[in-house]
């Protein structure tokens, strides 16, 4: 694989972002107040598209082979890998714990064609913004008209096959390209000193018009294709990633905040693969059947219990994270680094 022609410094605010992003995934996929629901599926996931453009540099790769090559390195190659383990968890689970055998050539043909397990779908649909944005790159101007316009027609997709599953979550991907090209069109112009400043006056704006969208739109899923006023998801989602990223900046001076929030934004493939399943499923077996914890629909259940599963799920993630970077970061991506054998010298002075 080519090289990249520069190297740039991971920017720590967008680390912390993604940090605050994993774990609104995580605690949007338990029951909590329905307020707090709403706001956290309203611009949770666009949070990730928004901190990808805002960090893509399509120039400092050599080509697109160089580019796509990357992209499938560190998106696919997890992607289905950690697909296969979780298909292997479920199939383990099922067979010793429910007594059943579930024919395992569905489940694969799941992981293949995009459906994978629980929020792993994100990640091919991920690859394909990415992808599609380098093609965009191309052109010489009109690059977020033509992104909004993908995003229509996106959703126009998702309407018409309403019921069906569309490889890989291309309709999708495609109604999230204006996330992308909103946070490239903040770094590119004038809006970037204040944006990276802070500026108040922005974020306010930014805030009031995600709060107004959000007032007057339902609650929104991607995966299930619910968008309410599509216009309005589409502004209040780039409204809320503006908000959360700028919220996000002065966090670096932190100490254990940035140091949480750091750890979780570089590790945000592990938690999104197992904090759901098997995760939950773990917890719900522990909780509810080992335990006699059995859920009530009551105030503690929807104010409470959701805040303690995502602090207990995030740390069950910890040790599968440190196992992974540390024995098998290939699964990430990453390449092993072997220590160089030292020589010595041998009796006529060479070294072996």
């Amino acid at each position: 694989m080519g090289e990249m022609k520069t190297t740039s410094k991971r920017i720590e605010w967008v680390d912390i972002a993604k940090g605050l992003a994993i774990i609104l995934v995580c605690l949007g996929h338990r029951d909590v107040p329905k307020c707090l629901e709403e706001w956290i599926c309203s611009f949770h996931m666009a949070l990730f598209f928004f901190l990808a453009g805002y960090t893509t540099r399509f120039e400092s790769y050599a080509n697109f082979w160089v580019y796509a090559a990357r992209k499938v390195r560190f998106l696919l190659v997890p992607y289905f890998i950690f697909g296969l383990a979780i298909l292997a968890f479920n199939y383990c689970f099922d067979f010793f714990y429910r007594h059943e055998v579930v024919p395992l050539g569905p489940a694969l043909l799941v992981l293949i064609d995009g459906r994978a397990y629980g929020p792993l779908w994100f990640i091919p649909t991920f690859f394909i913004v990415e992808i599609a944005s380098y093609a965009l790159n191309f052109l010489p101007k009109g690059k977020m008209l033509v992104a909004i316009l993908c995003s229509f027609g996106g959703y126009a997709l998702s309407m018409a096959y309403r019921e069906s599953h569309i490889f890989w979550n291309i309709n999708i991907a495609l109604i999230c390209l204006p996330f992308f090209w909103f946070a490239k069109l903040v770094r590119n112009s004038k809006i970037n000193e204040r944006f990276a400043k802070g500026n108040v006056a922005l974020v306010l704006c930014a805030f009031a018009v995600h709060m107004i969208c959000l007032a007057f739109n339902t609650r929104v899923s991607m995966v299930f294709k619910n968008f309410g006023i599509f216009p309005l998801f589409i502004i209040g989602s780039m409204a809320g990633s503006y908000v959360a990223a700028s919220a996000c900046m002065p966090l670096e001076k932190t100490r254990r905040i940035k140091r949480v929030l750091t750890y979780f934004g570089k590790n945000t493939i592990p938690i999104l693969a197992f904090h759901l399943y098997p995760g939950y499923m773990i917890l719900e077996t522990l909780f509810y059947h080992f335990l006699g914890l059995k859920y009530l629909y009551n105030v503690f259940s929807y104010n409470i219990e959701g805040f303690v599963y995502t602090i207990v799920i995030l740390l069950l993630c910890v040790p599968i994270i440190e196992f992974v970077n540390r024995f098998a970061p290939w699964a990430l991506g990453g390449r092993v680094v072997k220590k160089k054998k030292e020589s010595l010298p041998t009796s006529d002075g060479a070294r072996s």
